[in-house]
C-alpha cells in the first residue's frame, strides 16, 4: 500500500515538515516519489516512521536514531550493537521514570500534608516535631492504596532527606 506524506503525518501525529526533515537528514533512504516528486510511503517506510517516533519518545537524539537505522539497514550482523543501544536507552528511561515517580510521590505527600493541615487547623509552615510519625502515617496511606512503586519511591525520598520531607524544597526533589 502507498501512503502520502500527509497520511503518514496524521497517523503518527507529526507535522508534514517533520517528515520532510527526517527525509532530508537521511532517515528514509529508499523513499519513492511519484511523477510530481511527492514522497510515497510504503508499509516499510511507515514501519520506519513508527521506529523513529518510538525512539524520539524515548529521548533518543536524531543523530543517534540515524546511527541506529544505519545499523538496522546493515542487517543482522549489527544486532549486538542495536541491542546495546536499546539496553542503554531502557536503563535511561527507567532512571527517568524513577525520578518522575519520586516527584509524583513527593507532590502527593505535600498534598496529604496540606490536607492534614486543613483537617487539623495546624499551620503547614510548622514542621511536625516527630516527622518520622508524620511520614509513617503517609506511608500507611500508600500501603492502603497498594501502590508498591509509590512506597519504594517514598522510601528513596526518605533515605535521601533524613531531616524530613516536610522541609525539603520541591526544587531539590525535581533536580536531576
Amino acid at each position: 500500500m502507498v501512503y502520502s506524506i500527509g497520511e503518514v503525518a496524521a497517523k503518527f501525529n507529526l507535522s508534514v515538515s517533520q517528515l520532510r526533515y527526517y527525509d532530508q537528514i537521511g532517515l528514509f533512504p529508499d523513499i519513492q516519489r511519484d511523477h510530481a516528486g511527492h514522497r510515497q510511503f510504503d508499509d516499510h517506510d511507515v514501519d520506519l516512521v513508527a521506529q523513529i517516533v518510538s525512539l524520539k519518545r524515548a529521548n533518543v537524539s536524531l543523530p543517534a536514531i540515524t546511527d541506529f537505522l544505519r545499523l538496522y539497514q546493515a542487517g543482522t550482523a549489527t544486532l549486538p550493537q542495536r541491542a546495546e543501544i536499546l539496553d542503554d536507552q531502557a536503563a535511561s528511561l527507567q532512571e527517568q521514570m524513577d525520578r518522575l515517580k519520586e516527584t509524583q510521590v513527593y507532590v502527593q505527600f505535600k498534598q496529604w500534608d496540606y490536607d492534614q493541615a486543613l483537617a487539623t487547623g495546624r499551620d503547614i509552615a510548622v514542621v511536625p516535631a516527630d516527622h518520622e510519625t508524620f511520614e509513617a502515617d503517609f506511608m500507611a496511606t500508600l500501603e492502603a492504596s497498594a501502590d508498591t512503586d509509590g512506597q519504594a519511591a517514598f522510601r528513596r525520598l526518605q533515605a535521601r532527606y533524613p531531616a524530613g520531607l516536610c522541609v525539603v524544597p520541591f526544587s531539590e526533589v525535581v533536580a536531576p
